[in-house]
């Protein structure tokens, strides 16, 4: 009677253990799915808003062109007058002077705007190209990383775009992000187990080696800059370095 009490209960807590872990599963999915959504919501959005920049500037610059090819077609007729001797008075001819002032004082404010718009639409597609880049790699590495963490990615993905505290909850979490590190930026795990370092340490390692500055790790730590520009100075005497070095130069080429 007590085995059979003892079975009872173990299927019980297999079944309770078993129930925890799909609805954790399923959590994940959601939270991964909800993640997804919102990064290729951010690339596209920047894409169409892109794409919107690249039609408005050339309907913008036709209708420049428009204008300007009429200033231009006018100013000219203008000119032909004078240089013909069409002109029967001094005032006509004082005006026609006048008007060519502001007509040509018209097309260089023109050629101006169009310059600064000619400087926008390169900027608008060197952003098309670094928003697409971003996107393909960002597709890229998604293809490379076992499927438990793509969480971890997304996580990434948001601190570097946004710096946050709390997003990242559990020690577990963290050591996910490590791993997307290394599979991004050679395997940094490796080079590091050799220097004895703590968990918090290693994430400022970590970060530095995925792109953050001083401020970024102070805000995902909770801590201030001067914090961790004092733990990077502590930690320079467990890599050998000495007080000149440049920490994150040494971690980046690890």
């Amino acid at each position: 009677m007590h085995e059979d009490q003892l079975v009872f209960d173990r299927e019980i807590r297999e079944k309770y253990n078993n129930e925890v872990l799909i609805n954790e599963n399923q959590r994940i999915r959601n939270e991964l799915l909800s993640r997804k959504v919102w990064l290729l919501s951010i690339g596209f959005g920047a894409m169409f808003l892109v794409v919107v920049g690249f039609a408005s500037f050339h309907l913008y610059k036709r209708n420049v062109q428009g204008r300007i090819e009429r200033l231009l077609a006018r100013l000219k007729e203008n000119e032909k007058q004078l240089d013909e001797g069409r002109v029967e008075s001094e005032e006509k001819r004082r005006q026609l002077l006048q008007e060519n002032h502001e007509l040509s004082r018209r097309i260089e404010k023109l050629f101006v705007r169009q310059k600064d718009k000619d400087e926008l639409n390169s900027c608008l597609q060197k952003l098309n190209v670094s928003y697409t880049k971003q996107l393909k790699e960002y597709q890229e590495i998604h293809s490379l990383l076992p499927v438990e963490r793509t969480l971890a990615l997304s996580q990434l993905c948001q601190l570097r775009c946004q710096p946050v505290y709390g997003l990242v909850k559990s020690d577990e979490e963290w050591m996910e992000i490590f791993a997307v590190i290394d599979t991004l930026y050679s395997d940094m795990s490796e080079k590091l187990n050799g220097y004895k370092l703590g968990m918090q340490e290693r994430r400022i390692c970590y970060l530095i080696r995925a792109g953050f500055t001083n401020g970024m790790i102070a805000t995902v730590s909770n801590v201030t800059a001067d914090a961790i520009a004092k733990s990077k100075q502590r930690m320079k005497s467990k890599f050998l370095l000495s007080g000149g070095d440049a920490f994150d130069d040494f971690i980046r080429k690890l």
